[in-house]
């Protein structure tokens, strides 16, 4: 268009003013065809348009009246004051700018208000304004615009942010980036509460200025391939360092880390997550230590082949049997080493019967089971314990137990108390054997799996406690344990399996149980994790749908430090045509207005005062200084640290450039509507009048002719008169079905409430359709209570809505079909209406069609039956003008139920009044 719409507007107002001046037929043509072509964009616009003076609406389109909730323009044309669709805090403000746009120079206006709607409910708009001739004087026309979700979507992007900071701060572990200079520029709060750094002395450095140069584990090799995945920028796991905390102390932690590309596929930084695994790295040196210790006991080894020769012993095994011991050379067959020994007298209990006690010896190393004591002549007490290995040879360790008989006792009470904490512990524990059966389960253990002490005890496996795929990988993990070439209190990480076969995730630390110098088996600790677990997988969609929001929105994001400099600000910025590296460091005043909507100084000394005041702002609207061509509309939000101390702001920023170029563009859409409405209810009106005075005339003339007043008709006369009257009858009724509908749509229908006798009306509604009822041999039935109170409704009306909602039942009832209507009273006073039929049906979708106006279901039956579509349609809007509602359920080829529910009745009708007395 080469016109802008405010010229539109002066043209049509011109062209209006010489109507009358124009008598040449061509100028009228085209000014009629401009109207209409106003007319037109006004009626199909989708924004609300309002003309009024002094508040006082002159013109409301229908966009802007279904905006309010309100049915017609013609319904919010009656209020008084446009002030009561505004919300009473905004009211102050609307009065205060319409007076000030009073001068037909007053430039656009656009600011954001909060409205009511019919309901009383709260709504946001965006309404722009600006003086113009009305009907010769000045009058405000506005444009408005429902921003009610958009304020929403806002709200649940922030809302998503805080919860994305919230589980940052909630999570065991921390997270972390890294710039592409691989220094820090973000850690979450849960480092600082484990190591008591502050921001200001991690931020901004590389790791290694955080580690402790003194811990020895943190080798120059270590260090050197961890630096070394950094600089080649690889993804990185389970790296292990030590901190020096902010209180002298060493923490030990864990990290991973993955790349980040920008959308150009260039490295961006790193982004990862920590563990604090001081406790872990702690109790692993213990392991350690206790590892070295036995190593260092005094048990002696000795292995021997399938063939009974010494393969092996160790030195506390030689040293043992002195002096017999000095023939003891590999190859030396056992029996004859147990022979030496005997006639030396190490063994008390051979004396006297030395070849029985040899005999009993060879046969328990022949045949290894339980460990056995053999107290000797030093008194000393040995335990032995002997194992066959797969490939035949016998592996014999032997302890000293003479020290560990007097603390038997000792250690049974331990054990008992032992048993007895492990009961009060909110964990699972369990003991196992070397085979992985289970020895012991506390009382958590049978809780938490669901299995009895019993069914413990009868040799339930600890791998039947895990699902299938992990047993092969747990079973293998548990060897290793075992032989010390992993180190269990770790924890690892599987699904666990109840009784009842439900699963849930778990964490296990093992450790080896040693007895008398020999693991024995595992006693591990099962900790459930599925709270954890639920928290990870929130956190990471949390942080998903926090990315997707902030790449795909149309807003960008930015921090500020507390001088006001930008320290983030996200991609989208580069709509404005700047990338957003080149405003990092900047102040923030680039971003400060270089010029404010007049309308809006409030909101510009608003703004300043929370800046000084470190207050948060909303929705501020300013021309951006680096394109001045586009509008932006900014909120930010204050910064503290931990101490209250102010560290900068964060806040959005929109691009709202095409909204304001919209606004003007929208104004006229709504005043066409309301033109186009109009004048379609003044020809319905007018045109129905004027078909009701001809067709009254041919209805009275065929009545005439039918009962030969005339004279008498032949037989083809007399059915081609009946044709004719049934012809006009029917059109009449279209015409008053049309004319009804207008005058409801107008909010010009007044129905004349009075106290109606249900049963009476059903049987006049029903004698209507009878005829046709027996001409399809269609079975009418009712149920209608005897003591039925009077309804309060139109007579004329209720009469009409059962007429069409039962001429439908038979009409789409096919041959021998039913149709049933049944009444009964609701427990608040209402009235209940059902009519079911047995007919065609439609879909589901079809309903909402059927019920608006020219409109049938297309089907073969519906095509045999003639109608305008307007039936249902009018009970409808018939049913709402008596406050009651209209309830359709429909199934393709069973048939369809009409529910009407009318309200229970004022006190003042009569039907109340007979119930009170």
């Amino acid at each position: 268009m080469s016109n802008t719409k405010a010229e539109l507007i002066a043209e049509n107002a011109a062209l209006r003013r010489r109507i009358d001046e124009l008598q040449s037929g061509d100028l009228t043509a085209r000014l009629r065809e401009s109207e209409r072509r106003f007319d037109t964009l006004v009626d199909e616009s989708i924004q609300g348009i309002v003309v009024h003076r002094d508040l006082e609406p002159l013109f409301i389109n229908q966009a802007y009246a279904a905006i309010h909730g309100y049915e017609g323009a013609a319904e919010m044309r009656r209020l008084p004051s446009l002030l009561e669709t505004i919300h009473p805090d905004d009211r102050a403000l609307i009065s205060d700018m319409n007076n000030r746009r009073k001068s037909d120079d007053a430039p656009l206006a656009s600011y954001e208000i909060r409205g009511l709607r019919k309901d009383g409910t709260t709504i946001w708009l965006e309404v722009s304004g600006r003086v113009i001739t009305w009907q010769g004087e000045p009058a405000v026309l506005s444009v408005a615009i429902d921003i009610t979700q958009h304020k929403r979507a806002i709200k649940a992007m922030e809302d998503s942010e805080r919860r994305f900071r919230d589980f940052a701060t909630a999570a065991s572990d921390w997270f972390w980036e890294m710039g592409p200079d691989l220094r820090f520029t973000y850690i979450s709060e849960k480092f600082f509460e484990v190591t008591g750094l502050e921001a200001k002395d991690s931020l901004g450095v590389k790791r290694a200025k955080l580690a402790d140069p003194n811990d020895p584990s943190d080798n120059n090799e270590s260090w050197n391939e961890h630096l070394a995945d950094l600089e080649a920028h690889r993804p990185f796991s389970n790296f292990e360092y030590a901190v020096v905390a902010f209180d002298g102390s060493i923490k030990h932690v864990r990290i991973s880390g993955r790349p980040v590309l920008d959308e150009n596929g260039e490295f961006a930084g790193y982004r990862g997550t920590g563990t604090d695994v001081t406790v872990q790295y702690q109790a692993e040196e213990r392991s350690r230590q206790l590892i070295t210790a036995i190593n260092a006991m005094s048990e002696t080894l000795a292995l021997v082949d399938a063939e009974d020769n010494f393969v092996f012993f160790n030195d506390q095994y030689r040293r043992l049997g002195e002096p017999a011991a000095r023939t003891l050379a590999q190859g030396l067959p056992y029996q004859d080493h147990i022979k030496a020994l005997l006639a030396q007298g190490l063994f008390p209990e051979a004396r006297g019967r030395e070849d029985e006690w040899f005999q009993e010896r060879m046969e328990r190393h022949l045949n290894p089971a339980e460990p056995f004591e053999v107290p000797r002549d030093d008194g000393n007490l040995m335990l032995i314990n002997e194992q066959r290995l797969p490939d035949g040879s016998v592996i014999m360790i032997s302890t000293d137990i003479s020290e560990l008989k007097l603390a038997q006792t000792a250690l049974a009470d331990s054990e008992s108390r032992f048993r007895e904490l492990a009961d009060l512990l909110p964990m699972s524990i369990c003991e196992t054997d070397l085979s992985g059966k289970i020895t012991y389960a506390n009382r958590k253990a049978m809780e938490h799996f669901g299995y009895s002490g019993t069914e413990f005890a009868a040799g339930l496996s600890v791998f039947d406690l895990m699902v299938p795929d992990q047993r092969l990988r747990a079973s293998f993990m548990a060897m290793r344990i075992l032989h010390g070439r992993e180190e269990g209190a770790q924890g690892y990480e599987y699904t666990a399996v109840r009784r009842d076969g439900s699963h849930f995730p778990a964490i296990i630390m093992a450790s080896t149980i040693i007895e008398a110098g020999k693991p024995m088996g595992l006693r591990g600790v099962v900790v459930d994790i599925t709270d954890r677990k639920k928290a990870e997988d929130e956190l990471i969609k949390n942080e998903e749908r926090f990315r997707d929001f902030a790449e795909m929105g149309a807003d960008w994001f930015w921090e500020l430090d507390d001088q006001f400099r930008f320290s983030f600000i996200s991609e989208n910025i580069s709509r404005l045509g700047v990338a957003p590296q080149d405003l990092i460091g900047q102040s923030f005043e680039r971003f400060q207005p270089a010029k404010r909507d007049s309308s809006d100084e409030n909101g510009a000394e608003e703004e300043s005062k929370a800046l000084q005041r470190r207050l948060p702002y909303r929705d501020i609207e300013m021309t951006s200084s680096i394109e001045p061509s586009r509008w932006v509309q900014v909120s930010g939000k204050p910064l503290f640290n931990e101490t209250g101390d102010f560290i900068g702001y964060r806040g959005a920023t929109s691009d709202i450039t095409e909204r304001k170029r919209s606004e003007a563009e929208l104004r006229l859409s709504h005043e066409a509507a309301e033109f186009a409405n109009r004048a379609k209810s003044e020809f319905l009106a007018n045109m129905s009048h004027e078909l009701r005075t001809p067709l009254n005339a041919v209805i009275g003339f065929s009545e005439v002719l039918e009962h030969g007043i005339y004279g008498p008709l032949n037989e083809r006369q007399l059915e081609s008169v009946k044709d004719i009257s049934h012809g006009a009858h029917h059109l009449l009724g279209l015409i008053t079905d049309i004319l009804d509908l207008s005058k409801i749509e107008a909010g010009e229908f007044e129905p004349q409430f009075e106290d109606v006798d249900v049963e009476l009306v059903v049987e006049n509604a029903l004698r209507l359709i009878m005829d046709r009822a027996r001409e399809n041999k269609l079975d009418i039935s009712t149920n209608i209570p005897a003591a039925l109170p009077y309804l309060y409704a139109d007579e004329r009306l209720f009469k009409q809505i059962l007429i069409n909602i039962l001429s439908n039942a038979v009409k789409f009832t096919l041959a021998k079909g039913t149709v049933a209507l049944c009444v009964s009273e609701l427990s608040d006073g209402g009235m209940l209406i059902e009519i079911r039929d047995s007919g065609v049906g439609m879909i589901k979708e079809d309903i909402p069609k059927a019920l608006s106006t020219f409109w049938q279901v297309d089907s073969a039956l519906t095509k045999r039956h003639e109608g305008t579509g307007l039936g249902l349609p009018l009970v409808k809007s018939f049913m709402e003008l008596h406050g009651g509602t209209l309830e359709i359920e429909s199934e393709l080829g069973v048939g369809t139920l009409v529910r009407l529910m009318f309200p229970s009745p004022p006190s003042t009708s009569l039907d109340s009044v007979d119930r009170l007395s």
